[in-house]
């Protein structure tokens, strides 16, 4: 036997004050208190001898009964002098003789009162199961009062509550019985601090249209489940212990729009909260941990509305969403699961607000299959695989999130899987922050993605997306780099101080790249190698430790209507094989050439303006091919250099920069978010003294860009730039910095 404990209880569960107490107020209302003695059929003739509102007391003893109990003489109290035991025993058991689908206790009269007794109903093992058979059945609308008291009923229903009926059941231990709590046709009790065990099917089962109020029970050892609703109930589940069961925590099916409040959910179970078949639940304050499945399961268009709970330590997810349901969940806590956080399947749907998804094996979110939902507002951080991954033909909308300290993404997207992510800080990634691979699509915008290790985006596959206005920022591993045959779109982002490169594009990738800054890159800004081709028009690429844009392998881009400018190295350097068009774009201010080409490189270079105040102009070196056509560059003796295996054709090899000629080429470049260029001059300076090209932009990270001190009439000398050991260093670097790049 099994020890009574309820969440109000103590170790001892004998409960004679409140019992007393209430015979004490039945004698002084009304007046006839009755003695009965153990026996065969001595109850029963008491109870049907008994006047309404009398009071039977039972002594301690075995009461034997041979048929159903009716009570139907209204305001009957019936109690034992005997007192509940700790092992959850009485003194005075009734119990029945007989082996029929019939209850032992049947109420259907107002005021009953059941307090202090036993009630065993036992069913021969050779005579198979009854499941309709009830040890009390309470019924007719009745509100029957069963209190401290101990029901058992094998392979039956411990107590039936029916036909809108509405009793009390309180501090009771029922067990070992096919169902503990059986309420169904429209009744609506309230049972609180029972101790419900070891049924076969569940402890509760509310269905038909019935509700009532469930507050402060223990609930555990169910066969199916601790609680099952169904049947379009709605009960309130308030407090509850729910505890060890075979099947499921708490089960919600038929349409059913049950409360479930403060409870906790415990102990070995395969899923804490399961709903289907329509069923509309509100579940909030409410814990579930230790699910050998997950923790909260919805499937068959479930709906229902979850707030605050907190799911952990699941086996596989802890929140599994599938077959079109379509949940809300706002400030729930997902976390430590040995699966994902929150999985949607199928074609489900949702609204997730303000959760706090942590420290999940897996993704925090996972999406797979035609998933579609909103997310808003959520903390995803420390999940040991990606924060959220998209598969499949998973869409939906990501905004306000902050997604952080994930390990392999922030946030990954395949398998031609389509959300639009805006608004999102994504950062402190051990790997990557946004990651696109096989075929993947979607917008991507407004988001601030930084600090991430490896890199901040990383397109690869066939990738799609299109990225604008967002703040990539401060990896140490790159900003963003394209891989294999990506084709996704960058407009209007800022690119910010990122290592190694602000953005590479490597393999086969053919991006479209245009209206970005790229700036402040301590290594280069732009990189375009392998076989990779694409368009990369009017970006602003500037302040980089090595060169601004570097070009190599058998790459055969269109870098035109940029400007270039205030790289440490070289402006452009061209190298290998390269090809490509480079045409109509203005650098200025690079310590190095403005353009270097060697190697076998062979581009088209036309109309370009280049303004070095005295450094690089346009440089070819070793077996350099390609055309040079209509460029003006800045007159000085370093202008043009030319190597002698140099087999470029060149046109207007003489044509000179003036300031005419940047302004208006100036004129000619769109700039990223419609803002000016200034150039910084001093009245009547020559060509030579036009200092280096300086956006003027209301954003803070281009606000903390120092203006170069202004260059006077009278300055006469000046230190030196070693042009040519700066050259040197961008050559010696770009094929290791390349490998890094591919890695």
């Amino acid at each position: 036997m099994v020890k009574c404990h309820s969440p109000t209880m103590v170790d001892s569960c004998s409960p004679p004050s409140i019992y007393l107490e209430g015979l004490q107020s039945n004698c002084e209302a009304e007046s006839e208190v009755q003695a009965v003695l153990p026996g065969v059929g001595n109850l029963r003739e008491a109870i049907e001898k008994a006047r309404p509102h009398t009071t039977l007391v039972l002594s301690a003893g075995i009461y034997v009964e041979n048929s159903t109990i009716e009570i139907k003489t209204p305001g009957l109290y019936i109690c034992s002098e005997a007192i509940l035991t700790e092992d959850g025993l009485h003194g005075t058991t009734v119990c029945a003789s007989f082996a029929t689908d019939q209850p032992l206790i049947k109420i259907s009269c107002e005021s009953v009162t059941l307090a202090n007794l036993s009630f065993e109903y036992d069913w021969p093992e050779e005579f198979g199961e009854v499941r309709s058979r009830s040890c009390i059945v309470i019924g007719g609308e009745s509100n029957a009062r069963v209190e401290g008291c101990s029901v058992a009923c094998q392979s039956g229903r411990g107590i039936d509550v029916r036909d809108n009926a509405s009793p009390d059941i309180v501090d009771s231990l029922v067990k070992n019985c096919m169902i503990g709590l059986y309420v169904h046709c429209q009744a609506t009790p309230t049972a609180e601090r029972n101790t419900i065990s070891f049924c076969k099917a569940s402890c509760v089962r509310v269905s038909e249209r019935s509700s009532g109020n469930y507050n402060e029970n223990v609930l555990k050892d169910g066969g199916d489940a601790c609680i099952w609703a169904g049947g379009d109930s709605t009960a309130t589940f308030r407090k509850n212990m729910v505890g060890s069961t075979n099947g499921c925590g708490i089960m919600i099916g038929e349409r059913s729009k049950v409360v479930l409040l403060d409870n906790q959910v415990t102990g070995h179970h395969i899923n804490g909260i399961q709903a289907g078949d329509r069923a509309d639940p509100v579940a909030k304050n409410n814990t579930i941990s230790g699910s050998q499945g997950s923790g909260i399961v919805l499937y068959d268009h479930a709906k229902g509305l979850f707030v605050q709970n907190e799911v952990s330590t699941s086996k596989l997810a802890c929140v599994g969403i599938r077959d079109s349901s379509q949940p809300i969940f706002i400030n729930n806590t997902v976390c430590d699961g040995e699966g994902s956080g929150f999985v949607l399947l199928g074609e489900s749907s949702g609204i997730f607000e303000n959760n706090f998804i942590l420290r999940n094996t897996c993704a925090g979110v996972g999406m797979k299959g035609s998933t579609k939902a909103l997310f808003d507002g959520n903390t995803i951080n420390n999940n040991k695989g990606y924060g959220v991954w998209l598969q499949d033909d998973s869409s939906g909308t990501f905004q306000n999130n902050e997604i952080s300290s994930n390990c392999n993404a922030g946030f990954a997207v395949s398998n031609v899987a389509s959300p639009k992510v805006h608004g999102n800080t994504i950062r402190d990634g051990r790997h990557v922050g946004i990651l696109l691979q096989n075929n993947a699509m979607g917008e991507y915008w407004n988001n601030t993605i930084s600090n991430n290790k490896a890199t901040n985006v990383l397109l690869v596959g066939s990738s799609q997306g299109y990225f604008h206005d967002n703040v990539i920022a401060d990896s140490v591993g790159g900003g963003v780099l394209f891989r294999a045959d990506t084709k996704c779109i960058f407009r209007r982002n800022r690119v910010i101080a990122n290592h190694r490169a602000n953005m590479a594009v490597l393999d086969r990738a053919s991006p479209c790249v245009e209206n970005n800054i790229i700036q402040h890159g301590s290594g280069r800004g732009l990189v375009i190698t392998g076989n990779s081709s694409g368009s990369f028009c009017r970006n602003w690429i500037r302040s980089h430790g090595l060169a601004g844009v570097y070009v190599g392998g058998h790459a055969d881009p269109k870098v035109n209507s940029n400007v270039i400018g205030e790289a440490v190295a070289s402006g452009v350097v061209i190298e290998d094989f390269a090809k490509g068009s480079f045409c109509d774009n203005l650098v200025v201010g690079n310590i190095s050439a403005a353009m270097a080409v060697q190697g076998s490189a062979m581009p088209l270079v036309e109309r370009n303006v280049i303004q070095h105040g005295g450094n690089g102009g346009i440089w070819l070196g070793e077996t350099a091919g390609g055309a040079f056509n209509d460029n003006l560059v800045e007159d000085s003796d370093c202008s043009w250099r030319v190597g002698t295996g140099v087999t470029s054709k060149i046109r207007s090899p003489t044509s000179k920069c003036t300031p005419a000629d940047i302004e208006r080429a100036i004129g000619t470049i769109s700039p990223p978010f419609q803002d000016k260029i200034v150039l910084l001059t001093n009245p009547g300076s020559s060509v030579r003294s036009i200092g280096t090209s300086i956006p003027v932009l209301p954003y803070p990270v281009l606000q903390k860009i120092e203006k170069p001190a202004p260059v006077t009439k009278n300055a006469t000398t000046t230190t030196p730039v070693d042009t040519t050991s700066a050259l040197q260093a961008e050559q010696s670097l770009s094929r290791s910095l390349l490998v890094d790049q591919s890695g």
